[in-house]
């Protein structure tokens, strides 16, 4: 977080000594920052309630043919669907910052998209799960 934000002052005569492009790739930017400072919260939420609701692996050993995201899960000690979600959410944020900052289509908006929608899945796995674990009571 910025602690002394640029006033629209001090914007304006940034903005009047550099490039048209350099300002643009620095708006860019700054979007892209607040994007992922938005979507923080989400991930976090998803991985707390994944790692409170208890994983898929303890179900291996019951069921041997776990898939998660069509990934056969089976025999594996420390892979379960909250690491694959963690990590297919880091893929596509990485391949959405490259794609929103060098092209100009509506690609980004799917791959933006696409990663809130894997960490939705995994909260709602989770409040699967939890849905046996505790009664709540309103």
């Amino acid at each position: 977080m910025n602690l002394r934000p640029w006033t629209a002052e001090q914007k304006t005569q940034l903005r009047a000594a550099v490039p048209a492009a350099t300002w643009a790739t620095y708006e860019k930017l700054q979007t892209f920052r607040n994007d992922i400072i938005e979507k923080f919260p989400l991930f976090l939420a998803a991985v707390i309630l994944g790692t409170i609701s208890g994983s898929e692996a303890s179900q291996i050993r019951e069921s041997p043919s776990i898939v998660c995201y069509h990934i056969p899960v089976t025999n594996l000690r420390f892979i379960d669907c909250l690491n694959i979600s963690i990590l297919l959410f880091f893929i596509l944020r990485i391949i959405h910052a490259f794609v929103y900052l060098f092209s100009n289509n509506q690609a980004e908006a799917w791959l933006r998209a696409s990663s809130v929608v894997v960490l939705l899945v995994q909260i709602w796995k989770a409040a699967r799960r939890l849905e046996d674990q505790y009664a709540i009571h309103i």
